[in-house]
């Protein structure tokens, strides 16, 4: 009796999105991810993508269909191992084939000349025995002492090397603790703002007590309409984005917490806006070039707007 063929994880999500009515197309608009990379996941290509990009669709395709995400990325997780795991079996198998035993043989001729010269050697070693006393005689013109001269020039050296050494050693030394404040104070400073609630970006985080600084920007490349306005997340962080439809009214993109290593695209022909939980926890681009340099305030709460009319980018920067 044949057994039954085991369902996998990705036919299970794709049986799931069906009984939901819901569409590939319609996730598709939601995440802005690309239709043929969630057609990859219900398909079991993984690797159309790198890892970190599949298990972000993952976690994606999961949230909207409103099922485990962590779930889902552990039996992802298991997939992958057991498919990586038969790979590496198969090829190590096939090497223990090809490998053929490999015996050291003697050499009768070789053995032969080694029992000829055991004979000789003998002879040889009472020769040099010989030789050795019959030259060995004190030689009374040779020097035996080092004279005062040589003894200060050898003390010298080694002192001069000695100090070397410990010179080294404390600049060495030095460096180091120096490298250890100084990683210590960065690591204080992105603790320093590390999410500490799963409470969203609001107004409330705006006090414009703290605003720190205001300005803008003229781009220094030309961004053609529609643009692509993008944001990668470095650190766990808060990000919210809204823009203006073709009405010019106000519509918001998300807000959310993001994990690291997010990576969020938004496609747009008007005023974008963006609030960003921390400065450093980010990279943002335009149309793939980058503009996190204008964000030069450490961990600073970001306010931001990009307008492509003037190609102008404003910004404020708010302590937290």
């Amino acid at each position: 009796m044949d057994e039954e063929k085991e369902i996998t994880f990705f036919e299970e999500l794709k049986n799931l999105r069906k009984s939901k009515d819901v569409k590939l197309i319609d996730i598709s608009n939601s995440t802005k991810i690309n239709i043929k990379y969630l057609e990859a996941i219900e398909n079991g290509n993984f690797d159309a993508l790198p890892n970190i990009y599949i298990r972000l669709f993952i976690r994606t395709y999961c949230e909207f269909l409103l099922i485990d995400s962590d779930e889902v990325l552990n039996k992802y997780e298991q997939h992958t191992n057991i498919k990586s795991k038969k790979f590496i079996k198969k090829t190590v198998s096939k090497e223990v084939k090809q490998q053929t035993p490999n015996f050291m043989k003697i050499n009768k001729d070789e053995k032969n000349s080694q029992e000829k010269t055991k004979e000789p050697q003998t002879d040889l070693f009472k020769k040099t025995i010989i030789s050795t006393k019959k030259t060995n005689k004190i030689n009374f013109n040779q020097e035996y002492f080092y004279d005062n001269k040589k003894i200060f020039t050898g003390v010298l050296t080694g002192c001069s090397i000695f100090i070397i050494y410990m010179l080294v050693s404390y600049l060495s030394t030095e460096q180091k603790n120096k490298l250890e404040a100084t990683s210590n104070n960065n690591n204080n400073e992105i603790n320093h703002s590390v999410i500490i609630d799963d409470k969203l970006i609001s107004e409330d985080d705006f006090d414009k007590d703290k605003l720190i600084s205001e300005t803008n920007k003229k781009l220094k490349f030309k961004v053609n309409t529609p643009y692509t306005f993008q944001i990668t997340t470095r650190e766990k962080t808060k990000i919210y984005v809204s823009y203006d439809n073709e009405n010019g009214k106000r519509l918001e993109a998300c807000n959310i917490i993001a994990p690291k290593d997010t990576l969020l695209k938004f496609d747009n022909s008007n005023n974008i806006y963006f609030d960003i939980w921390n400065s450093d926890h980010v990279e943002v681009a335009i149309n793939n070039k980058p503009i996190s340099k204008y964000l030069n305030q450490k961990n600073a709460l970001i306010r931001g707007s990009y307008s492509p009319k003037n190609n102008r980018l404003y910004l404020k920067s708010y302590s937290h």
